[in-house]
């Protein structure tokens, strides 16, 4: 059970750390394409993995 939970600890704080530091590095340099969809990806990423770690956390034993 450790694996899932490492799983979505590392797809959303991954994504959550990638994501703001792309927009970051957009902030600071500009507008770029790539960089724009990089942190769009991440961010997604983060967002879709949020809830499947939350319902891990709050997870009811019957």
């Amino acid at each position: 059970m450790w694996m899932i939970w490492l799983l979505w600890l590392v797809v959303v704080f991954g994504g959550l750390f990638m994501g703001v530091g792309s927009a970051r590095a957009l902030l600071d340099g500009g507008f770029d394409l790539a960089l724009a969809l990089n942190a769009v990806v991440y961010l997604g990423c983060a967002a879709y993995g949020m809830p499947k770690l939350y319902r891990l956390v709050v997870k009811k034993d019957s």
